[in-house]
């Protein structure tokens, strides 16, 4: 056999293997509509805690947001609401008109202690937000494993 198809046969076999999709996308699943309505008065479930999600990203269209995080145990597979409920001046913040991901927030807060240091399962979490000025909606993207486990 000639090196040339040995190598085509390699590129095939490989390209096979990463090429496959292995990842579902969710768009505002927590959404009434397309979007999640988020006003100064009330807290709200911008996500909902997900073994299987490894990514989102959130865009707040015209105010701030605060947002503060539950809990994961790797050991028992819970999960837990966020324990501190997020006000117009507690929580990590979400910038209008900015397309924020939870890889972007670890890499902001990878120097911080205490009930805001983030893991690797930061992007499985609950995430509660609201808004510091006024009504606002936030859209959502959410990238998930599509297999049953984590």
């Amino acid at each position: 056999m000639k090196i040339g198809v040995k190598i085509g046969i390699v590129l095939a076999l490989l390209l096979g293997i990463y090429t496959s999709a292995w990842a579902t996308l969710r768009i505002n699943d927590q959404g009434a509509g397309n979007e999640v309505p988020i006003s100064v008065t009330t807290a709200v479930k911008v996500l909902a805690a997900d073994a299987r999600r490894f990514n989102w990203t959130m865009f707040s269209e015209s105010v701030d947001l605060r947002c503060t995080e539950g809990t994961y145990n790797v050991g028992s597979g819970a999960f837990t609401a966020p324990a501190v409920t997020p006000t117009s001046t507690r929580g990590f913040i979400i910038k209008s008109g900015q397309y924020v991901s939870e890889k972007s927030i670890l890499a902001l807060a990878a120097g911080m202690n205490g009930s805001h240091q983030f893991t690797d399962d930061f992007a499985k979490v609950e995430i509660d937000c609201i808004s510091t000025a006024g009504a606002t909606s936030v859209d959502t993207w959410e990238e998930r494993n599509p297999t049953s486990n984590p």
